[in-house]
């Protein structure tokens, strides 16, 4: 049995080395691709400080400007639909606010006038 005990040791002890290397060499990896990753995640959050510092004036303005081309947008499709709107109640009869106001008006004046008599 001896003699079997050392052929098994003899056989067994390299392929003890090899997954030990195996193992070594996968944890170098791992520890090579984390480093790796830290160093491009540093160097990515450097290059967008960079970037924003150089085009955030930029960006700002382009921001703006499409909030006053939207500005302008928007009131031309307010005015436009309040047009077409006043058109299309003009025709069915319906008065406009403008029109109500001055009758309310009117009808105010009148009804001074009308107590102004009965006193």
């Amino acid at each position: 049995m001896t003699v079997l005990k050392e052929n098994v040791e003899r056989i067994a002890k390299p392929l003890r080395e090899t997954g030990r290397f195996a193992w070594l060499a996968g944890l170098g990896v791992a520890a090579t691709g984390f480093d790796f990753a830290n160093k491009s995640f540093n160097l990515l959050v450097e290059r967008g400080k960079t970037f924003e510092s150089e085009k955030k004036p930029k960006i700002e303005k382009f921001g703006q400007e499409t909030k006053a081309k939207a500005k302008k947008v928007t009131d031309r499709v307010e005015d436009f639909t309040r047009k077409n709107l006043e058109k299309g109640l003009a025709k069915l009869g319906i008065p406009t606010r403008e029109e109500i106001q001055n009758l309310t008006t009117q009808v105010e004046n009148l009804t001074a006038k009308l107590r102004e008599q009965q006193a």
